[in-house]
């Protein structure tokens, strides 16, 4: 479909036309302004629609990007893992390999132990839970991993829970239920959701979202 155009109008009338002219301009002016205004209408539209399009290829350029950074951030924890030594005092956050499963563990909250963070998980998140953009199906209320989709079902109050240490950039993604399901929700775990200190009810029903992390004050924000 060809771009909408704008016919140009015909010459105005102009006070120093003659009775004769002033009269037939006036009215070609005129009997135009209908085309007019229905060719702005439709330009209306077509930049409506070309709106619509950006925003919609913006949205797929944010979510390759955020899935590009996901896969750097991933394939970087895992270079620069070290192996668990027992007792050895680990810092918040820090990433290791547990020498009995050979998968790799975030440190949540610092300190030391004698128990592999393979059966440790009050103070080990497993990290290699799930490949980057994973669509995790929920059965039960859940802590989330960076980087994996939850589908919530069309029953059950459950909660998913946002990683505990996350970092800028770290995302995760909700498939909401076709009708939305009473207690179902987000919990925050310690950061903001949207500049607030609240959790979030996933109240809005068959539209996918994604929280991103940008940083402690403004905590996980929404994007498409």
């Amino acid at each position: 479909m060809p771009d909408p155009t704008i016919t140009t109008l015909p010459a105005a009338p102009a006070p120093t036309d003659d009775r004769a002219t002033f009269s037939a301009k006036s009215f070609n002016f005129f009997a135009a302004l209908a085309t007019f205004i229905t060719e702005v209408n439709a330009i209306v539209v077509w930049i409506a629609a070309q709106v619509t399009g950006i925003a919609s290829n913006a949205a797929t350029a944010l979510a390759a990007r955020l899935d590009a950074i996901a896969a750097a951030t991933a394939a970087s924890m895992h270079a620069n893992a070290t192996k668990w030594v027992s007792g050895t005092a680990y810092a918040d956050g820090q990433i290791v390999w547990s020498p009995t499963t050979y998968l790799t563990y975030r440190r949540m909250g610092a300190g030391a132990g004698a128990t592999d963070p393979a059966a440790d998980t009050v103070n080990w998140l497993l990290v290699d839970r799930s490949p980057v953009g994973a669509l995790l199906p929920v059965s039960a209320s859940v802590t989330a991993v960076p980087f994996a989709t939850y589908a919530m079902p069309s029953a059950g109050a459950y909660i998913v829970t946002l990683p505990p240490t996350p970092a800028p950039g770290d995302w995760v993604g909700f498939v909401p239920p076709g009708a939305a399901v009473t207690g179902q929700k987000v919990a925050r775990n310690g950061k903001n959701i949207m500049d607030k200190a609240e959790d979030m009810d996933i109240d809005v029903d068959t539209l996918p979202f994604r929280l991103v992390y940008l940083n402690t004050t403004r905590g996980w924000v929404m994007t498409a």
